[in-house]
């Protein structure tokens, strides 16, 4: 049976977008984020966040910065009324192949997705 999923980006749709958010210290969350959210989740969908950081492909943010990034939202998430499925980081470089490659390990039919960001 195909899944349902939701892809929320997550710059400026989770977090506030930092350009180029290099330092872990610096994540802030967007009001009723974790409501929403949780909302969209007892839906039952499945949330996945995505997010496009061309500042690793250009040097610019370091990629060990990013997992730091990336397994904070997680914790903080886990404490919180929200789950993060998965997370892909994309260059520009990669152009959409990594995103189709996330998308169709989740679901190759595309049944019931909608992605916010």
């Amino acid at each position: 049976m195909p899944r349902k999923a939701v892809f929320f980006d997550r710059d400026d749709t989770l977090i506030e977008d930092r350009v180029y958010l290099n330092d872990p210290d610096d994540i802030h969350y967007l009001d009723g984020v974790f409501e929403a959210v949780k909302k969209v989740s007892d839906a039952g969908f499945e949330i996945v966040v995505v997010t496009n950081q061309s500042g690793v492909a250009q040097g610019i943010v370091d990629t060990k910065n990013i997992f730091e990034i990336h397994r904070r939202i997680r914790r903080v998430q886990n404490t919180r009324p929200l789950r993060s499925d998965r997370t892909t980081i994309e260059s520009r470089n990669q152009g959409c192949s990594m995103r189709v490659s996330l998308l169709m390990d989740l679901n190759p039919a595309c049944v019931g997705w909608w992605v916010i960001g």
